[in-house]
């Protein structure tokens, strides 16, 4: 996947969507998104089993049947996803691990460089958090409709929701972190605190146990090595 996603763009030389890179690449980010999908089910288990209480009834919710359409569809108005995303939406409809983690933090120091954060008396976990397929397609056809020129003409990327912020996340807020789309290569291109690609983002997150924030942390919640151990490479 690292080969592929910093091969740059994926199209050149041939009608956009249809080169034999592309289709390379979505077969490698499938292999990858299985990955991920073993690793969210671990997640799940294992984090309710250590207590958590998620915020959403379902945090991670399979994608459907109508999945392939929604992606078409999208891509109608912003142009081919990256295989990264598509991939990621032909398994997922919106992931989301917001919760109640009262007790797994021992100690609220952060480590040097760490974001800054809007309290100092409360741990900003900022957990996985990924919109469903079906808000980016609301997002897209607003700034459809709001577009001075026609979608053919967008050369920037269009902004779309990726979820909730660090401090969205504790109803501090209601700013999103964005995704940037089209792009032309594997990976999509993400803006949190920085911009990174989309596979770096879950990597990142799927490691400290799908809470960015504890990374930052100066003792990370013991919770994270626990489940690590039960994670697959990707």
């Amino acid at each position: 996947w690292d080969e592929i996603a910093s091969a740059g763009p994926l199209d050149v030389g041939f009608p956009a969507g249809g080169s034999p890179l592309r289709a390379a690449a979505l077969q490698i980010a499938r292999e990858l998104m299985d990955r991920v999908a073993h690793n969210l089910r671990e997640l799940n288990v294992r984090l309710v089993a250590s207590g958590i209480a998620f915020s959403w009834l379902d945090p991670i919710e399979a994608a459907d049947a109508d999945a392939p359409q929604r992606i078409a569809e999208l891509e109608q108005i912003v142009g081919p996803l990256p295989p990264a995303l598509v991939a990621w939406y032909e398994r997922f409809y919106h992931v989301h691990l917001q919760g109640c983690y009262d007790g797994w933090v021992e100690s609220l120091a952060r480590k040097p460089g760490a974001r800054q954060v809007p309290r100092e008396d409360h741990c900003f976990g900022d957990p996985l958090s990924v919109s469903s397929i079906d808000q980016l397609l609301a997002a897209a056809r607003t700034l459809r409709e709001d577009a001075a020129t026609p979608p053919a003409s967008f050369d920037a990327p269009w902004t779309l929701p990726l979820g909730p912020d660090m401090a969205a996340k504790e109803g501090l807020a209601r700013n999103q972190y964005k995704l940037l789309l089209p792009g032309a290569g594997a990976d999509a291109q993400v803006v949190t605190h920085r911009r990174c690609g989309f596979v770096e983002h879950l990597r990142e997150c799927i490691a400290l146990c799908g809470f960015y924030g504890f990374g930052e942390l100066e003792r990370r919640p013991a919770v994270v090595d626990r489940v690590a151990a039960h994670l697959l490479p990707f």
